[in-house]
C-alpha cells in the first residue's frame, strides 16, 4: 500500500477511496446510540485518546514500528477512527441526514489542501481529488511517526501526540462543517 517516489513515501489514494465508500457503514449504530443515550457526547478528550492511542500503540516499540507502519494498515485504522469521529460529531450536532459528500467534505478540509476543489469536480474526480488530499495529509503523519518512533519512550509519546492532535483537528472540522451548512 505504499510506493516510494523520489524518497517520500506516497500512501496509495485506492486505500482511502475504499475507506470514504465504506465511510457510511457505522452510521446506523452510531445514529441508535445517539437516539438511546441522547446525552452521549463524544468529548475532544474521548477523541484525543482514540486517535492518539493508534499512534502510541504504533510507536511504542523502537524499530517494530517500521514493521507495523509498512503496511499502511494503521492509516487505515486511523482514517476510519477519523471517519468515526466525523460520524459522532454529525450525530453529536443532530445531524441524521449525513451522506458520502459530507464526509469527504470533512476529510477534504482536514487535509486542509489548497487549490483544486472537489465540488469543481464531478463524481469519481471529486472522490480521486479528496482521495489524493488525505493521502497526502496520511504521508505526513506517517512520515513523522517513522521519524520519531525510534525514539524509546519519546516515540511513543510523539505518536500519541501526532495522532491525538489529527484526530482533534478532524472534529474541530467536522463541527465547523456541520454548523455551517445548518
Amino acid at each position: 500500500m505504499i510506493a516510494f517516489d523520489g524518497g517520500e513515501a506516497v500512501i496509495r489514494s485506492e486505500s482511502v477511496e475504499r475507506v470514504l465508500a465504506d465511510s457510511l457503514l457505522g452510521l446506523p449504530s452510531i445514529r441508535g446510540m445517539y437516539r438511546i443515550h441522547p446525552r452521549f457526547r463524544q468529548t475532544e478528550r474521548h477523541v484525543r485518546f482514540m486517535g492518539g492511542g493508534i499512534g502510541l500503540l504504533v510507536n511504542m516499540a523502537p524499530f517494530l514500528h517500521l514493521w507495523r507502519l509498512r503496511g499502511h494498515r494503521f492509516e487505515r485504522v486511523f482514517l476510519g477512527s477519523l471517519v468515526h469521529v466525523c460520524l459522532h460529531a454529525a450525530c453529536g450536532l443532530g445531524r441524521g441526514d449525513i451522506d458520502h459528500e459530507d464526509v469527504e467534505q470533512v476529510l477534504w478540509r482536514w487535509a486542509a489542501i489548497f487549490g483544486a476543489r472537489p465540488a469543481d469536480a464531478a463524481g469519481d474526480r471529486r472522490r480521486a481529488l479528496v482521495a489524493a488530499a488525505v493521502s497526502k495529509r496520511l504521508a505526513w503523519t506517517h512520515f513523522w511517526m517513522l521519524l520519531w518512533g525510534f525514539l524509546p519512550g519519546v516515540g511513543a509519546l510523539a505518536g500519541y501526540l501526532i495522532r491525538a492532535r489529527e484526530a482533534q483537528r478532524c472534529r474541530r472540522v467536522t463541527i465547523g462543517y456541520f454548523e455551517s451548512t445548518a
